[in-house]
């Protein structure tokens, strides 16, 4: 039997449903024909990264980049008069191009 996927909104609209706590989460999942231990554990992660909507957005992008650079395989180095582009392969065969210009 395949498992079912939900989107992130809907993960969250059922969450803040829940955070209401006008019903329980048995009671919740019972109509939305969801497992309650799956909820709560949706409940528990969107408590632990709240404060992420917070952080300083700079923090996220060094983050999103130090990611990035974890999924690189193989890199290549070639020189053209624009200055220096390094072509990177992810594991996932997809090519990322950074170019890098010098400033004189």
């Amino acid at each position: 039997m395949a498992r079912n996927t939900y989107t992130p909104e809907f993960k969250a609209k059922v969450v803040l449903e829940i955070l209401k706590e006008e019903r329980t989460v048995e009671q919740i999942a019972s109509e939305k024909y969801l497992n309650p231990n799956m909820l709560r554990t949706w409940k528990r992660e969107f408590l632990e990264r709240a404060s992420s909507v917070f952080e300083d957005s700079e923090k996220k992008e060094k983050e999103m980049k130090r990611k990035e650079a974890a999924l690189l395989n193989t890199k290549e180095t070639a020189v053209d008069s624009g200055g220096l582009e390094e072509v990177a392969r992810r594991r996932d065969g997809r090519r990322i191009c950074l170019q890098i210009h010098y400033i004189e």
